[in-house]
């Protein structure tokens, strides 16, 4: 246990050194850890990369955090086959040794930005068997992009300051951007779910909060 701990501390103190760190402020990030506090004995999956200062803050609120990074599975080959020059990822293989979690087993979901990065079709069927995961009244938070870039886009980690701040730090990674999700896309993408909040923030990123029904 102390060895994860000093693992998780040496992260955290790694992140806090970035000079590259962008401060964004995020009320609708307040608005979704209010209804998940009120939660009792909340559990929430992250499916950003690890961040270690994410683990220490859910931690101090008494929250159960799971955490799998999405984009790094979902760009390992095994998961891939060739189709008209295209990389088709194999659903059923990558569910198979990916999210397994139980039925109704989360009270919330963090997306972050990372579903603007897959392929719309996969994205969907993605939503639909997490989804499964979630409890009725679960709450979804979402970062989208709004604006294409040429080429790659450099994928970040979110780190939580506050309630209603963010930091975003580039994780030297990149992939491009698949789609840039309108209001309709978004409501389509997670089925299901009424929408609570559709907010526009700096670094052109659309930030909501869904609750299943």
């Amino acid at each position: 246990m102390m060895n994860k701990l000093e693992s998780i501390a040496g992260r955290v103190a790694r992140e806090q050194a970035s000079p590259l760190a962008v401060s964004l402020q995020a009320d609708v990030l307040k608005e979704f850890l209010g209804a998940i506090d009120r939660k009792k004995r909340a559990v929430l999956l992250d499916i950003g990369p690890p961040t270690g200062s994410n683990v220490e803050y859910f931690f101090g609120r008494q929250i159960k955090l799971y955490v799998e990074d999405l984009l790094e599975s979902y760009a390992k080959s095994r998961f891939s086959t060739p189709f008209e020059d295209q990389r088709t990822l194999t659903i059923s293989k990558f569910f198979s040794e990916n999210f397994k979690y139980p039925i109704d087993f989360f009270d919330g979901l963090i997306c972050w930005d990372l579903l603007s990065y897959l392929d719309p079709e996969f994205a969907s069927l993605f939503m639909a068997r997490v989804s499964a995961m979630m409890k009725p009244k679960s709450l979804i938070f979402a970062l989208f992009q709004t604006r294409r870039p040429g080429g790659s886009e450099g994928i970040h980690q979110y780190r939580i300051v506050t309630e209603s701040k963010l930091e975003r730090v580039p994780t030297g990674r990149a992939m491009p951007i698949r789609k840039i999700y309108q209001t309709r896309d978004v409501t389509q993408l997670f089925d299901g779910y009424d929408t609570r909040r559709f907010l526009l923030m700096k670094q052109n990123l659309l930030a909501v909060i869904m609750q299943k029904y």
